[in-house]
């Protein structure tokens, strides 16, 4: 869906971040006195809603926002407020500045040792100890309500560069206040639901566990636990118990391990564990023998994402830039804005009306679109002042004629909106300022997985993957080839109208489906009674120290650089 806000009461919309069956999610400011400017997350309550669900739609919208206020720990994100203005509800939430864990796992597994298990199990243990806060949470009066996500995933665990972990998403979550969930409706994420959820069952925190415990399994072997089912088999399967053994995935695992993992899928809730705490406390012990921290975490996620990070705040640096500089400028809204900036104003709404009249442009409603990795060209709206100069009576008309001709192209394109913006990709849409004129190149980037695909642009090679370059802006069709050995290649055709942020994944041919397991999992911890070896000199060893350990062939080296800081 296109970019539909502007403004929502006191947040300045700046991009578009992506959005779901329910809500759409931006990036907002919200302005003060004093140059007061803060990042926010507006998940707005989709407009274009079924009629015949919008009021089911909007009671889980504002269950999540009540229960959102009630939610202050550090490994939940946190909400700041709900509004609604002219029909549209939405919640203010937290910015958070890193990736989610899903994005973070598909693109380490694809490089061995960039993101080690025990780093993962880390952040599962951070998310256990948000779940046992929700579970345990009381009302005011000490009444436990009982608190279940019931959307416990990969894509709901963010990881942020400085190492914080945080769940999000308690859209569906169930208390003994929301309403009850409608005869056949299952809600959440197939792969990680418990088969009791599955059923339709009445759930409690132990279906949460099951979550966690598939993510667990996930963690160790390196994948995805129903990758090679489709949905209805994963539902057959979770309902009858027939889930994957952790062992037959990865022969070497730990027996302490595997005992963890395969009691938190236990079929039945009743030989699950009895709380998160008890699940996150086993965790915790199994990495006794690792010297696991915060700041490691969000020195590898920085690591892994560092050309994105860098691209994302350049993006908001640069929109918070244009949102200060035109703030600063405005001009009260209860007074007549001075000629000079109708005509700057009317010039801009005219140019782009006539080419939107011409075949081939975009409508006069559209934003334009600018992948997160690159910055709007376009200059804020100077509104300046003219000078004081005599005005003769047919100068003192024309402010009023040029106000009266702005005012009904504003009521027209008012009125074009209302019949609602085109769908678009899910890409991050920063607002451009209306004097943006069309750049005679575009900024390609594509991303391949897995990374040692191969790019092939109109059957010349790329060079690199991840790749990035300039083209020119001609609109022609042109043919994108990605192919890698051991996967099935895709073609695709690109036509380069505007900067393009491509992903673009291969699947795994049919005889590589199924590879025999090579990997061998070895712990990384020092045996618990090392074999001594003899001393070469009189200096005492210190046994208590831990065993040094050495990055995997392949993996990067450790960004020692500031996690915290700016660039």
């Amino acid at each position: 869906m296109a970019l539909a806000y502007r403004s929502l009461s006191k947040y300045r919309v700046l991009a578009r971040l992506g959005g779901g069956g329910m809500a759409e999610v931006y990036l907002a400011v919200a302005g003060g006195p004093g140059g007061f400017n803060k990042l926010q997350v507006l998940k707005v309550l989709r407009p274009d809603l079924p009629e015949a669900d919008r009021a089911d739609f909007t009671r889980m919208f504002q269950d999540e926002a009540r229960l959102a206020a009630r939610l202050n720990h550090p490994n939940i994100v946190q909400s700041h407020g709900f509004g609604s203005e002219a029909g549209h509800d939405f919640i203010a939430m937290e910015y958070l500045d890193g990736q989610p864990l899903n994005r973070i796992q598909e693109r380490a597994w694809q490089n061995e040792g960039a993101f080690p298990l025990e780093l993962q199990l880390f952040v599962l243990a951070q998310m256990l100890d948000a779940l046992d806060y929700a579970h345990t949470l009381t009302d005011y009066d000490g009444t436990p309500l009982h608190i279940v996500h019931r959307d416990v995933s990969p894509q709901n665990v963010f990881v942020t560069y400085t190492g914080q972990v945080k769940l999000v998403d308690f859209g569906i979550a169930k208390t003994l206040e929301s309403c009850q969930t409608r005869a056949g409706v299952v809600k959440g994420k197939v792969p990680y639901m418990a088969p009791e959820q599955v059923l339709g069952r009445r759930v409690d925190h132990r279906a949460d566990l099951f979550s966690a415990g598939v993510m667990l399994w996930e963690a160790v072997a390196e994948r995805r636990m129903h990758a090679v089912d489709s949905v209805y088999e994963t539902l057959r399967n979770l309902v009858e118990g027939d889930i994957p053994k952790l062992r037959d995935a990865v022969p070497e695992v730990p027996a302490k391990l595997e005992r963890i993992v395969q009691r938190a899928i236990a079929h039945g809730p009743g030989d699950r564990y009895e709380s998160a705490s008890a699940l996150s406390h086993d965790i915790s012990a199994f990495l006794d023998d690792y010297r696991v921290t915060a700041k490691a975490v969000g020195t590898r996620v920085s690591e892994l994402f560092d050309d994105e990070r860098r691209a994302i705040n350049d993006v908001i640096r640069r929109s918070m830039t244009d949102a200060t500089e035109l703030e600063s400028s405005a001009q009260p809204m209860h007074l007549l804005p001075n000629l000079r900036a109708l005509a700057t104003t009317t010039s801009s709404v005219m140019e782009r009306t006539q080419r939107h009249s011409e075949p081939g442009t975009e409508p006069l409603t559209a934003p334009t679109t600018i992948p997160v990795h690159y910055t709007s060209t376009s200059p804020p709206v100077n509104v300046t002042p003219p000078a004081a100069t005599a005005s003769s009576p047919a100068k003192r008309w024309l402010p009023i004629a040029v106000a009266a001709l702005v005012v009904a192209l504003v009521a027209w394109g008012a009125w074009r909106t209302r019949q609602g913006p085109p769908d678009g990709p899910a890409t991050v849409q920063v607002l451009a300022s209306e004097s943006a004129q069309p750049e005679a190149s575009v900024r390609v980037t594509i991303r391949a997985i897995p990374s040692s695909a191969v790019l092939l642009l109109n059957g010349k090679p790329l060079g690199s993957n991840p790749y990035t370059g300039e083209h020119p802006r001609d609109g022609a069709p042109q043919s994108l080839e990605v192919r890698a050995t051991g996967f099935d290649s895709r073609t695709l055709e690109l036509r380069l109208e505007r900067d393009i942020d491509l992903e673009v994944r291969l699947s795994e041919a049919e005889t590589a489906r199924h590879p025999a397991t090579e990997k061998k999992f070895t712990e990384r911890a020092a045996p618990a009674t090392p074999t001594p070896e003899p001393r070469r000199d009189p200096k005492p060893t210190n046994t208590d120290a831990p065993a040094q350990r050495r990055n995997k062939p392949g993996a990067p080296a450790l960004d020692t650089s500031d996690p915290w800081s700016a660039e």
